[in-house]
């Protein structure tokens, strides 16, 4: 069972993990520079091709394509990616089995300690992205408003929970057939192709933004709409579209998370 959710003893998890945070900076660290890394060498690539070739899309410059994909790398620093590794490894471990005595839940409890660790990177990681955005481009020549960032901010909190519901869900068949990477090889490679981790979905051939519009795991970074043309008419339909996603993949988490649960009680492990 994913248990009741007890918010006094997931608050002191999610407290716990920030301090636990705090004292390995190094760990941090390393995390906020290679999402740096990968945004310097993203723009000298789209630098070059806006340089030297265009674009023909309407709406589409390179200040918004560089946005995007920064957005993108900002928020995968608190991608749930890390937490299918820990299930696996704690049901290939046998841990799991010890986990679910404990009177909180094991899902709600990795839930919120992945935030309390995840969160204190988002600060960092976006101040470096500014930094690294200015050098290529002009920080005012972004459309920034009041509304687009309130929906901006909406649609990155339910695309972390609907990461968090994905993620899980890959790796619970592993309480099966004990190794679950297979599947977060196809999905993780998804959710880079559709969430604009090095195309954005401006620049996608039309079958294939319809994919990442229509698809849970262009869902889970639909943040990185933000700048598209006509964001703000269509951020509601995305808002929405995440909704709906976090319920069908919350159900299918819950339903194999419980049908496993049972399988270790009967069989034990």
């Amino acid at each position: 069972m994913l248990g009741s959710i007890n918010l006094r003893a997931y608050a002191a998890f999610f407290r716990l993990a920030m301090l636990d945070a705090l004292q390995y900076p190094a760990r941090m660290f390393a995390m906020v520079s290679t999402a740096g890394i990968r945004m310097l060498f993203i723009f000298i690539i789209y630098s070059y091709v806006f340089g030297t070739i265009g674009t023909s899309r309407p709406g589409v410059t390179l200040a918004t394509t560089l946005a995007s994909l920064a957005l993108y790398q900002v928020l995968l620093t608190v991608s749930f990616r890390k937490v299918f590794y820990r299930i696996l490894r704690d049901i290939q471990r046998g841990d799991v089995e010890v986990a679910l005595t404990r009177p909180q839940s094991y899902l709600w409890r990795l839930i919120a300690e992945h935030i309390g660790f995840g969160c204190l990177n988002i600060i960092p990681a976006s101040m470096l992205g500014i930094v690294i955005f200015s050098l290529f481009s002009d920080l005012s020549s972004l459309p920034i408003t009041g509304p687009l960032v309130l929906w901006g901010i909406a649609l990155a909190i339910f695309g972390t929970a609907l990461s968090a519901c994905i993620f899980i869900c890959a790796s619970l068949p592993a309480l099966w057939i004990n190794d679950a990477e297979p599947f977060i090889m196809i999905i993780d490679k998804a959710v880079m192709l559709l969430g604009g981790a090095y195309l954005p979905v401006a620049l996608m051939p039309a079958w294939m933004a319809s994919i990442a519009l229509y698809s849970p795991f262009g869902a889970v970074m639909f943040v990185t709409h933000v700048f598209n043309t006509g964001f703000i008419a269509q951020a509601p339909y995305l808002v929405l579209a995440q909704m709906f996603w976090i319920i069908v993949i919350g159900l299918l988490t819950w339903h194999l998370f419980r049908t496993g649960v049972k399988k270790i009680s009967i069989n034990g492990g």
